[in-house]
Parts: structure tokens; C-alpha cells; sequence
């Protein structure tokens, strides 16, 4: 800063006056009735005062440096903890104030490892400290984010996926923030082939609910995800397919797959991913009858689970699609009719259309 520099100056200036009477006592040596320090004699014999007169600056200047460098040089100039510690020290914070303290501190060596990790925390914050580093546009976030586009490129897939998922946790999407997910999207495409379920189903969550339209990302998700539909959780598949809906990216052979593997396994499915599942195949317009009358079938019995959202959600989207399910439906009313007054006015105006 301008200001440090002045005073660096002023101080080194002062130190400079004050040397510039060696040696002590002049160019004749001692006043009468005195004797010459051992270093005024050798001064004075070898003349070696410029070089013990440079010697006190400098060691004047970094007794300075100490007192007056600001503290985030100070701070970067600290030996850093190895990444293993520092990912140990991150996980354990939950105030996203104190992951960015930290970052501020030790940020200046942080690996892939502890930069998705730190984004993975603050995507996992809540109440007044959120609000504080999103304001401005996330802007005490932006030395962060700078770090990350420069390294994204050579990020392993999981530290793809859980920064991304992050990112749109936080609703980081603005245009400021597009060039991180543009490196996102390029190198999540490049890596693929290395993703597993849920860095593929988080990874296509994350960029529907941000709008961030990577069609080409999209359309290789969709193709490497269709084979391996057996290896997703019920969770998994029900955003999937509720991300393809969302971004209104055209995936039909997957959603055959999806249906296919969720008309097997859905008594493992809980309220909501039942819920989300079939509004995700009403919006994207995908027909998928054996689909529905099996979500039918294990959801009517099981609507005391269901939150006035999903209860919502459910009977809106088997009337989008067409589908009949009278019991499905008789049993939507009966329960809703007792808890009307949990209802938000869209949902009831989801179940009255």
C-alpha cells in the first residue's frame, strides 16, 4: 500500500541520518582523555565504516519490515501447513467466515484438493454468514474464484463435480461468475469417462439449477450416463432426470433408461424423489406409461409421507401428462384435505388445476 511505502521510507531515511556521523568520533579518533572502542579502532584503521554503517540499515530495514508489513503479506510469507493438514483443518470448520479466514491465511497454497473442499463447505452454509459472502456478488469470493479457473483444467472429476454442485448451491451464476463455469463445463467434458453416478448426476444438477447452458456437457452426460443407469442411486436418478427436465436439454434415450430402471426399483424410492421423478417426465413431455402406473401404484399407499410439495407435484404432473390414476389421485385429495391450511396457494392451485 502507498501508505506502508511512505512510512518504510521515512523510517529507513531516519536510520540513514542518524549513521551518518560514523565514525563515532570523527576522522581523528577519540576525544582526549577516551579510548576508541574495539569497533571505532577497526573502523578507523581500515576504514571499514561504510560497510558496518550498510550493515546497521539493513538491519534496521528488516527490524521495519517486521513492525510494518501488512498483515496479509505477513501472513503468506508463514511456512503453510501440507495439503493433508490443511484439507483436515477446512472439513472441520462450519462458519464459512473461518474458511475464508483460512483461505486468506494459507489460500496462497492451496491444491485442488483443498480449493474443491473449500467450495464444498461454503456450499454448505446457511443464515447471516451466507448472506455476508454472497453480497456484492460473492465478491470476497473472487480471489477464490480466480485460483480455481486457473487450475479447473487439471482438476480430478470429483473436485469438478463437488465444485460445480456447490457453486449452484450458492447461486453463484451471475455473469461475473459464467468463466468459471465455462472452465467447469470444458473440463468436466474432457474427464467424463472418470466420473462416477454421482459426480454425473451432480454435475448435471449443478448447471440446470445455475442456467448454465453447456449443451455439448449435456449430450456426453447423457450418452455415458444411459449405459450405467444400474449404478445410480434412487436419489441419483430422480435428479438426473429432474435436471435434463429442468434445462430443457432434449435426452430421450436416457429418460427410457431412467424409466426402465425406475419402474424396477421403486419401492426403494423415498416421497420426494417419487415426486420428482414424475414431474420430471411430465415437464420434458417424455412418455413413459409403465413408468407411471408403477409410481402410481407405490406411491398411493404411501401419501401420509408426502410433503404438501411433492403431494402437489405428483397430482400436477400425471394431469400434465395424461395419465389416469384414479386411486392415485382419490388418495392425493384424502390426504390433502386434512392439511390444507400447509398448503402453500400454488400448490393448492397445483392440485385444484
Amino acid at each position: 500500500a502507498p501508505e506502508e511505502g511512505r512510512r518504510w521510507e521515512g523510517g529507513l531515511a531516519d536510520v540513514w541520518r542518524k549513521t551518518s556521523t560514523f565514525p563515532p568520533h570523527g576522522p581523528r579518533g577519540p576525544r582526549p582523555g577516551r579510548r576508541r572502542s574495539a569497533a571505532a579502532s577497526v573502523g578507523h584503521r581500515f576504514n571499514m565504516w561504510p560497510l558496518l554503517r550498510l550493515g546497521f540499515v539493513m538491519a534496521a530495514g528488516a527490524r521495519f519490515a517486521t513492525l510494518q508489513t501488512p498483515p496479509r503479506v505477513m501472513m503468506c510469507s508463514r511456512h503453510a501447513p501440507d495439503s493433508r493438514t490443511l484439507n483436515q483443518r477446512i472439513v472441520k470448520l462450519t462458519d464459512p467466515l473461518d474458511v475464508l479466514r483460512l483461505y486468506d491465511e494459507y489460500g496462497h497454497a492451496y491444491d485442488e484438493i483443498n480449493l474443491s473442499t473449500t467450495w464444498s463447505r461454503l456450499g454448505r452454509s446457511h443464515g447471516r454468514s451466507r448472506g455476508l459472502i454472497l453480497s456484492q456478488d460473492g465478491k470476497c469470493l473472487h480471489d477464490l474464484r480466480q485460483r480455481s479457473m486457473q487450475g479447473a483444467g487439471r482438476w480430478k472429476a470429483r473436485h469438478l463435480a463437488s465444485t460445480a454442485h456447490a457453486l449452484a448451491k450458492l447461486q453463484l451464476c451471475s455473469e461475473g461468475w459464467k468463466g468459471l463455469w465455462r472452465v467447469l463445463a470444458a473440463a468436466s467434458f474432457r474427464k467424463l469417462s472418470n466420473f462416477n453416478p454421482q459426480d454425473l448426476s451432480n454435475t448435471v444438477w449443478a448447471f440446470a439449477t445455475a442456467g448454465h447452458a453447456a449443451p455439448a456437457l449435456l449430450d456426453a452426460i447423457a450418452a455415458e450416463t444411459a449405459p450405467r443407469v444400474g449404478e445410480f442411486t434412487p436419489q441419483a436418478l430422480a435428479n438426473t432426470a429432474w435436471a435434463f427436465a429442468t434445462a430443457g436439454h432434449a435426452a430421450p434415450a436416457l429418460l427410457d433408461a431412467i424409466a426402465a430402471e425406475v419402474a424396477l426399483r421403486v419401492g426403494e424410492f423415498k416421497p420426494q424423489e417419487l415426486s420428482n421423478t414424475v414431474w420430471a417426465f411430465a415437464t420434458a413431455g417424455h412418455a413413459a406409461s409403465a413408468l407411471l402406473d408403477a409410481i402410481a401404484a407405490e406411491a398411493a399407499p404411501r401419501m401420509g409421507g408426502f410433503k404438501p410439495q411433492e403431494l402437489s407435484n405428483t397430482a400436477w404432473a400425471f394431469a400434465t401428462a395424461g395419465h389416469e390414476a384414479p386411486a392415485l389421485l382419490n388418495a392425493i385429495a384424502a390426504e390433502a384435505a386434512p392439511r390444507v391450511g400447509e398448503f402453500t396457494p400454488q400448490n393448492l392451485a397445483n392440485i385444484a388445476w
